[in-house]
Formats: structure tokens, sequence, C-alpha cells
């Protein structure tokens, strides 16, 4: 059985502050997300597929949630890539997934 003080930490405060400030910044609006989602489709030609497919499963999981379809076979190779990034963010709230969404688009401009 471990000790626990009755006392909260002096710094519990401090710290809880900083987390629902970082998680307010992580929040967009949809009108910022549909709004990298058009800056998406001008991205540099440099853009590498790695980050096309992070943007993919960003995207859905923001749209549609968890990936609930089987996993594309052997002879789909893009498709599996695409169902891969998808399900890699599975359990990621919608909030997040915009929020990751759009700074990963502002970072590839």
């Amino acid at each position: 059985k471990s000790f626990r003080s009755p006392v909260p930490h002096p710094h519990a405060a401090i710290l809880h502050f900083l987390l629902q400030k970082q998680a307010v910044s992580e929040m967009v609006s949809v009108e910022e997300f549909e709004a990298a989602a058009k800056e998406a489709l001008d991205l540099p030609s440099s853009t590498t597929n790695e980050d096309k497919l992070a943007l993919y499963g960003f995207f859905k999981q923001a749209k549609e949630g968890d990936c609930t379809t089987s996993k594309p076979g052997f002879f789909d190779p893009k498709g599996k890539a695409k169902w891969d990034a998808w399900n890699a963010n599975k359990g990621m709230d919608k909030d997040t997934a915009m929020a990751k969404y759009v700074e990963k688009v502002a970072s590839l401009k």
C-alpha cells in the first residue's frame, strides 16, 4: 500500500494549468480543418509519400473515427498503406486528429 499525502504537491496547480493550456492549444475549429484540407491539395511536389499517408490517416480519423474496414490484401499495396496510416491513429479523438492534420499541413507548406 502506498502512502498518499493529503496535501497536494506544490506544483500540482501549475501542472494542471499547463496541461489544460496544451489541450486548448491543440484544438482547432472545423473551419481551420477544412481550410487545411484545401491547402493540402496544393502541397509541394516534394511532399513524401510518408507525409501524404500521415495526412490521410489524420484526415480519415478526424472525419470517420477508428478504421472499421478490413485490411486490404497483398495485391493492393496502395490500399494497404492507406489502411495502415489510418489504423495507426486508432483511438485518437476527432479534435486531436483535426489538430494533428492542421499542424502537419502547416509543416509541409
